[in-house]
């Protein structure tokens, strides 16, 4: 079959990767764009629309849009290995409609916005430092792809394998990359910046901390590394939090922004990181480990972030309890060889650039700090810990702090997300502004709406506690708390429905909550409101969210449809159908959106370059209902429909279809014949009389 294609092109090398997989020979017929080879005659008869990549089949059957072909050549030459199949695009009509979704975000979205940032500066030589509104809409296309593989994903559209949407979106993702894009802050889509993530037999697990507690708690010999003792599992678990939340995001708070960015040493956070060190410095005056008088997974941990600092150049001879501890340990933690390896990767990165203690109860000098018989503890989370596994009944804390490892690992994960994410990311909005009289740093919002959505997806599935089970945890408490803390300050998070839904049933069920409010209301003085935003249509099908208009229709005609004839089964029928519903998406009814919206919404004057595009994307339409009935053949399918509610819009505008006679006649055809077009001419007249009159 032949392929016309351009090698560079990201939606070609979707299509190449998914032909591979499915073992099919592509001819390929290269098509240089820039010599308007693709608006030659032969090729506007094979596609009207001149796009890249083309397909035309043995047999003359032609199709373009990428994601519509990556379909087609599973459906088609994929029957001889079922299960290949299976993966690369489920039957399951829940699993494919999310693969679906996945598809539509990628050709409307994720690279949509990376075309609309960077080709006006390849092509149009516009807009030479890129357009910071731009900028900022592709950054949040990634933010959105990141959530998507929240929560250990390995896949977009989850599974145990990669789907034609993997595909799809790697060409995209890959085309970022080459266009120097930097991925590192999207943990989730860069495997780089995804680890550690641990998977025990199905099990997935992140944040190494976590990781510890429970391959020490699974597979352990013994209870040394991780002390069943309360008190002292409860200091390894301070020198843990302590470790995230303080010694090695200090650490990141002075390194990266020079590593990474290229930004000049910040003096007030060389002091900081300075004072994380002199902390674990009072943390071991008189002892061996950092944890008490033997070795723990606290020490293996801590002994990674100092290994850090050392090769950073940081000088730890002004802190000899930090030093002598850090040359035993190196001689006595087990893997330290597997360690000082991945150290000395780092070590190119870095260049070398005191707080006396204040109680000797608590040489961190922060609160919350509990004092239990002389026993000091601090850190809110690991007292939580504390006080259920000391003083908790056996009902109530299995239930708060659960004994099973994987429930337990959970519960661990989503405290340290709590502590060195949620509410980290709160404070380094909110404090400067509160504590310091510092501007708001727009960055740092942004970063407050990664962390919610994180916790939305936790939520997920309607999850009724954070870390899953049949009642709420310690992390349900420590969240709670901390999004209180979200609301004094005026932060609506309504838009994460689940964490709304979740807040909400928190409320009214745990214990403390009315002194939480109280506390709320007190606090309120000292918090300024700001603002953010989300997505529709969202169906929501016996506990399955699923949203994109598109995937939408085709999950509910393969779900509950009667017969196919809406959404066929057949191969290239039903590549016709996709192939019209990415148009629709992706030229219909975006370039209606480009030229109405700025008019609309930000009170600009009409653009006639974008009047011109949307003028061309009726005309491909009034070209692909040549000679036929419908959008997609002479049956109506659900690309008809997804078209009329593109069209009924262009109509309420006011748009011209008197040059696309074809076009006019399949509206008609559609209101007389498409089911429930009475609902799409009210939604339609409903929008006219909000935004057009």
């Amino acid at each position: 079959m032949d392929f016309y294609y351009l090698p560079g092109s990201a939606p070609c090398r979707a299509v190449q990767m998914t032909a591979a997989a499915v073992g099919v020979d592509l001819n390929l017929k290269l098509t240089n764009l820039m010599a308007g080879e693709h608006m030659k005659p032969e090729f506007l008869k094979l596609n009207p629309q001149h796009c890249i990549p083309t397909l035309v089949d043995e047999d003359g059957f032609v199709l373009w849009e990428s994601r519509a072909i990556q379909i087609y050549l599973v459906e088609k030459y994929c029957t001889h290995d079922a299960a290949l199949a299976e993966r690369l695009y489920p039957r399951d009509p829940r699993r494919r409609a999310v693969v679906h979704q996945r598809l539509f975000f990628d050709v409307a979205v994720l690279y949509q916005r990376f075309a609309e940032y960077y080709y006006p500066q390849i092509f149009g030589q516009k807009l030479p430092q890129g357009d910071p509104g731009r900028l900022r809409a592709m950054e949040q296309a990634l933010e959105f792809l990141n959530t998507f593989l929240e929560g250990g994903e390995r896949f977009v559209a989850g599974g145990d394998g990669p789907t034609i949407a993997d595909l799809s979106i790697l060409a995209s993702i890959a085309t970022y990359e080459a266009a120097g894009y930097d991925l590192r802050r999207y943990e989730n889509i860069n495997p780089q910046h995804c680890i550690p993530t641990l998977v025990d037999n199905g099990f997935a697990l992140w944040e190494s901390r976590a990781i510890c507690a429970y391959l020490a708690e699974k597979y352990g010999k013994d209870d040394k590394l991780y002390p069943k003792d309360a008190q002292k599992r409860a200091v390894v678990n301070q020198r843990l939090y302590f470790d995230m939340g303080t010694l090695y995001q200090r650490f990141a708070d002075y390194y990266y922004p020079q590593i990474f960015a290229k930004q000049p040493a910040n003096p007030e956070n060389e002091k900081k990181m300075k004072d994380a060190v002199d902390f674990l410095n009072t943390f071991l005056n008189g002892h061996k480990y950092v944890a008490g008088d033997s070795l723990t997974i606290a020490d293996l941990s801590i002994l990674a972030t100092v290994s850090t600092y050392d090769v950073a150049g940081f000088d730890l001879a002004a802190y000899p309890h930090v030093a002598a501890w850090y040359e035993n340990i190196r001689k006595e933690a087990p893997g330290t060889t597997i360690n000082q390896a991945g150290i000395e990767e780092f070590k190119k990165y870095f260049e070398k650039s005191f707080f006396p203690t204040l109680s000797q109860l608590n040489p961190q000098h922060c609160v919350p700090t509990l004092v239990d018989d002389g026993f000091a503890l601090w850190e809110s989370r690991a007292i939580m810990c504390y006080l259920v596994e000391k003083y908790g009944k056996s009902a109530t804390g299995e239930r708060l702090l659960p004994s099973d490892p994987q429930r337990r690992a959970i519960v661990n994960q989503r405290l340290y997300f709590d502590m060195g994410t949620l509410y980290q990311r709160f404070g380094d909005y909110y404090y400067p502004q509160i504590f310091e009289g510092a501007p708001a740093n727009e960055s740092n919002y942004a970063k407050i709406g990664e962390a919610l959505a994180f916790l939305d997806t936790f939520l997920d599935g309607g999850a009724k506690f954070v870390a899953g089970g049949d009642s709420f945890s310690l992390a349900d408490i420590s969240i709670y708390a901390t999004l209180t803390t979200f609301l004094v300050a005026g932060y609506d998070f309504s838009r994460f429905g689940n964490v709304l839904r979740w807040y909400k049933s928190m409320s009214d069920s745990i214990p403390g909550a009315e002194t939480n409010r109280m506390w709320a209301e007190a606090a309120r003085p000292f918090f300024d409101k700001l603002n953010p935003q989300h997505c529709i249509p969202t169906l929501v099908d016996n506990g399955f969210s699923l949203w994109e208009s598109r995937a939408i229709q085709i999950y509910l005609v393969e779900k509950y449809g009667k017969d196919d004839k809406l959404y066929p089964k057949d191969p290239q029928k039903r590549a016709v159908v996709n192939q019209r519903l990415f148009f629709d998406m992706g030229t219909l009814y975006q370039r209606f959106g480009d030229y109405w919206y700025p008019q609309i919404f930000a009170k600009q004057p009409a653009n006639p370059e974008n009047e011109k595009k949307m003028k061309e994307a009726v005309g491909f339409l009034n070209t692909f209902l040549e000679g036929q009935e419908y959008a997609a053949g002479n049956d109506l399918t659900i690309a008809d429909l997804s078209l009329a509610a593109s069209i009924a819009t262009y109509e309420v505008a006011g748009f011209d279809f008197a040059p696309y006679p074809n076009v006019a006649a399949w509206l008609a055809r559609c209101k007389a014949n498409a089911p429930g077009y009475a609902l799409n001419q009210a939604g339609a007249d409903d929008f006219k009389a909000k935004f057009l009159s």
